[in-house]
């Protein structure tokens, strides 16, 4: 991403940020984050699967909590816990990295994640762009992270 974002005008890199972040994407807003990632560091209360999972009241992956403010945006209320899921076996290495890197961006960048909020799936964290079946309902998840 750090090379894309270093050259935006070549055709090619233009055309992934189009695809990643559409037409109306901040390159320097979406710098700043990238430079934020690769140089934080994400801090974690525990890693301790039993901490996770008695706050979730069942296995979890891992979870960075935070809070809405008024304006919409969000502040963090900590360090990253990591549960019982995210040291499964049939959990790769990839995975974890990708759980970490996610947590990390609501530590570091406060992002929320895309949720359903209503109907037959909501609260369950889905891929942007996803709708269920009827109005097309979403909102933020409070809580940082991914179960």
């Amino acid at each position: 991403m750090q090379n894309t974002l270093a050259n935006p005008d070549d055709p090619v890199n233009r055309q992934r940020i189009l695809d990643a972040f559409g037409p109306q994407a901040k390159i320097e807003e979406i710098r700043k984050t990238v430079n934020m990632l690769q140089n934080g560091h994400l801090q974690v209360e525990s890693a301790d699967p039993n901490v996770a999972d008695a706050e979730k009241k069942r296995p979890a992956l891992a979870k960075v909590q935070l809070n809405k403010k008024e304006d919409g945006g969000f502040h963090s209320m900590g360090s990253a816990l990591i549960g019982s899921r995210f040291h499964k076996d049939t959990f790769s290495d990839r995975q974890r990295a990708g759980t970490l890197i996610h947590e990390a961006t609501h530590q570091l960048a406060l992002t929320g994640d895309d949720v359903i909020t209503q109907g037959i799936a909501a609260n369950i964290v889905v891929p942007t762009g996803i709708r269920p079946d009827g109005p097309a309902s979403h909102g933020i998840a409070i809580n940082g992270g991914c179960g």
